[in-house]
């Protein structure tokens, strides 16, 4: 039997995607992110997630940013609204075959670099089950659901690179989605020639 290379690729997809659910849900997190220490241009700051929600959704400044007001660009904070605004539309299925990838592995370890522990630094699995998860939410990926999905009660994040290693994402499995999408055309010098009668 004849397997083409869309339907490897999607059964790759599928095999892992249900690996990536499976712990997904077998390391669902008890604990979600409440606060973030976050690194924004010269800052460092504790911040609570609902208060990033509420800036997010509102653009009402935390009180802990609103004591650096005065020293922020009006340019900054509304990158830094934009970064936390900023959806990614991909499956589950998809980002988990798309991070088994070694791409995927080489941008999840950076990116755990990015988004880690507070107390136990970078650790890929539990991101990788934070993005699976926040992924199946509605409304798409964004860098809040990472932070409520994420198993540990306090991190830190670099919001300026977490928006890049996003964009990048978003680009790579669009691209992925593209090459998997597209229907292979037998080259004609391969073809069989007919045999002469």
């Amino acid at each position: 039997m004849v397997i083409g290379i869309k339907s490897l690729a999607r059964q790759s997809c599928w095999i892992g995607s249900l690996g990536g659910l499976t712990i997904a849900s077998t390391i669902a997190p008890t604990v979600a992110a409440e606060r973030v220490y976050v690194s924004y241009a010269f800052l460092q700051l504790p911040i609570q997630v609902s208060d990033l929600e509420r800036y997010a959704q509102q653009g009402q400044l935390p009180p802990a940013l609103a004591t650096y007001q005065p020293y922020l660009k009006p340019e900054q904070l509304a990158r830094l609204r934009a970064t936390l605004q900023m959806q990614v539309q991909v499956s589950p299925q998809n980002l988990t075959y798309f991070l088994g990838t070694p791409l995927g592995k080489n941008l999840l370890q950076r990116s755990s670099a990015i988004l880690q522990s507070k107390t136990r630094g970078a650790n890929p699995q539990a991101l990788q089950t934070a993005l699976v998860s926040a992924a199946a939410e509605p409304g798409g990926l964004t860098v809040l659901k990472v932070l409520r999905k994420f198993p540990e009660a306090e991190m830190k994040i670099d919001l300026q690179q977490g928006a890049k290693i996003l964009k990048q994402v978003e680009g790579l499995i669009r691209q992925t989605d593209a090459a998997i999408a597209t229907p292979r055309q037998p080259s004609l010098a391969a073809s069989p020639k007919p045999a002469p009668l």
